[in-house]
């Protein structure tokens, strides 16, 4: 996972974000359109965006390794 610090209220952000992700043949990336509401509605910066990328890039790549070793 990577090391930004993660905290409680990050994880559950991370969490509600996810129920953007469009999911069809696999599950896509949270929309940014998404995370910069999230940001803007509890007044979050850029540090907030650029943590919930992270997440979600090493989120993506642990689905698509692990879709990729069922096959």
């Amino acid at each position: 996972m990577p090391d930004i610090g993660t905290t409680s209220w990050l994880l559950k952000a991370f969490r509600d974000l996810s129920t953007e992700r469009q999911v069809g043949m696999s599950v896509g990336p949270i929309p940014l359109s998404a995370i910069w509401a999230y940001s803007d509605r509890h007044q979050l910066g850029d540090l907030f965006i650029l943590q919930i990328q992270r997440l979600d890039e090493h989120y993506m790549k642990v689905m698509h390794d692990g879709h990729s070793q069922s096959n």
